[in-house]
C-alpha cells in the first residue's frame, strides 16, 4: 500500500538512495524526432545542463512520413549509447566517464576492464 502521510516518509533514506543511484536514460519520443540523454537524479546531465539533448531525426517527406517503430528508435539509441560509453570508459575527461566506469578506479595501461550492461539483450 502507499504512504498515508508525508511525515511517515524517511526522506533521508530516499534522498541518499537517489544520490547513490545510477543515472537513467531519458527518451522523449516525438513525431519526426526523438530526443534522448543520460541524467542522474541529483547531479543532472554529465555534459552539463546547457547542452542540447541527443536527437534522432526521423525521415520526414511527402513519401516517407515522420514515423518509425519505437523499438527501432530505442535500438538505435542503445547502439549510440554503447558506443559513447565504450569511448567514455577509455577517456577520463569524457563527461560520461563516471557513468561508464561506475565509480571504479580509472583505466590504466596493462590492465583489463569489464564493461557491464553494454550488450544488447
Amino acid at each position: 500500500a502507499g504512504v498515508a502521510c508525508q511525515a511517515d516518509l524517511d526522506w533521508r533514506t530516499l534522498l541518499r538512495g537517489r544520490a547513490q543511484g545510477l543515472p537513467a536514460i531519458i527518451v522523449d519520443v516525438g513525431r519526426g524526432y526523438t530526443k534522448w540523454g543520460v541524467v542522474h537524479g541529483v547531479h543532472g546531465r554529465p555534459e552539463g545542463e546547457g547542452q542540447p539533448p541527443h536527437l534522432v531525426q526521423l525521415c520526414s517527406s511527402p513519401t516517407h512520413p515522420p514515423d518509425c517503430d519505437h523499438g527501432s528508435q530505442l535500438q538505435y539509441i542503445h547502439q549510440e549509447l554503447d558506443t559513447m560509453l565504450t569511448r567514455a570508459a577509455k577517456e577520463p575527461q569524457d563527461p560520461l566517464h563516471w557513468v561508464a566506469v561506475g565509480g571504479t578506479p580509472p583505466l590504466s595501461s596493462g590492465r583489463l576492464a569489464v564493461l557491464r550492461s553494454l550488450a544488447s539483450h
